[in-house]
């Protein structure tokens, strides 16, 4: 599965240094239950609250789905933003990775 390596001219370029980023992860499974499964699994694992779920500065939202794919938007901001996003990403890589034929592209969102 491709990690994602973080650009930090992207995580620190915005208007205010630590303004939030989203980095939008587009999954593809072997199979749409497989999908259901990975995703719910992925987030019943992550802390919840005030109806976000996280872990380590960062915050995990079901941004889509269709049969197979989900993406999944991760946001971080703050003085740790470049390294809450790395390690957003490398949760989604360790979890997701278990699932075998499952591909991820990185789409760094606009600000």
């Amino acid at each position: 599965m491709e990690t994602y390596n973080v650009d930090y001219a992207w995580a620190w370029g915005t208007r205010r240094t630590g303004d939030p980023i989203t980095l939008r992860a587009h999954f593809r499974f072997a199979s749409e239950d497989i999908a259901k499964r990975a995703t719910r699994e992925f987030f019943d694992a992550l802390m919840r609250e005030h109806g976000f779920h996280g872990a380590g500065g960062w915050a995990a939202e079901l941004a889509g789905s269709r049969q197979a794919e989900r993406a999944i938007d991760f946001t971080a901001g703050g003085e740790d933003v470049a390294d809450a996003i790395g390690y957003a990403a490398e949760d989604a890589v360790e979890h997701f990775s278990r699932y075998p034929g499952t591909t991820v592209s990185w789409e760094q969102q606009p600000y």
